[in-house]
């Protein structure tokens, strides 16, 4: 059984990626039937399968140890990369909800409600305000794994932190949320500056796409099918 440290990963070239998915796009776009569409379809959905394995086994790496240099690059790659590939992902979405074999396509209808929903919340003209976005919540994850928190003679982090707050022991319980606390006053200004970068950079490019605010992009971004904004305030009414 292949162990997750030998998983092998690689960075992809944004130029790669272009001369890989452009041409199978096209393909897509030009498909007549059906067995020519979902090749090309299943192609395309492999390949993007591949980029996505490198981004989660970057982004995974990185989070395990945010100090390590070299997936500390690599994340700021993918950080800047990301907002790139998502042009050519909406060109995909489109080419499948544009085709005139949509309703006879072997596609699961929510695949349609997601491709629609891609087209909502991206517009190249916010590909710097993704790439900020992204940036700043790497940010957020290396200064939550910088924490190391010293209680009874022992060295946690956030996480292994936690289950001391829920000790059965009140006393413990209440040290330890006192030490995990601390963290968070001692940079509390660094969080706020991030929190202040994240919420000024969401707004902008909820307006860049014509939302009023970025809840309604969020909503979206979430995948929301079922539910609404207006239905989670009624329900904490």
């Amino acid at each position: 059984m292949l162990k997750f440290k030998d998983f092998k990963y690689e960075r992809i070239s944004i130029e790669d990626i272009k001369e890989k998915i452009v041409p199978l796009i096209k393909s897509l776009q030009e498909s007549n039937d059906i067995d020519s569409f979902m090749k090309t379809f299943n192609d395309i959905n492999n390949y993007r399968g591949h980029i996505e394995s490198m981004i989660t086994l970057c982004s995974i790496r990185h989070s395990i140890n945010t100090a390590d240099k070299f997936y500390d690059e690599e994340q700021n790659y993918w950080d800047n990369t990301i907002p790139l590939i998502q042009q050519y992902e909406v060109e995909f979405f489109k080419a499948c909800l544009n085709t005139k074999l949509k309703e006879e396509l072997p596609i699961p209808k929510v695949f349609f409600k997601l491709a629609e929903n891609s087209l909502k919340c991206f517009d190249p003209c916010i590909i710097e305000e993704l790439q900020e976005e992204n940036r700043l919540s790497s940010e957020y994850g290396k200064l939550k794994a910088s924490a190391k928190l010293e209680f009874e003679g022992n060295t946690y982090n956030l996480a292994s932190i936690f289950p001391l707050t829920m000790s059965d022991n009140r006393e413990v319980r209440k040290k330890a949320f006192e030490v995990e606390t601390n963290f968070y006053a001692e940079n509390e200004d660094k969080f706020d500056e991030i929190y202040d970068g994240l919420v000024k950079v969401r707004d902008k490019m909820a307006k860049k796409l014509g939302y009023k605010t970025f809840t309604e992009l969020a909503y979206i971004r979430m995948n929301r099918f079922d539910y609404d904004e207006k239905m989670v305030a009624n329900y904490r009414e």
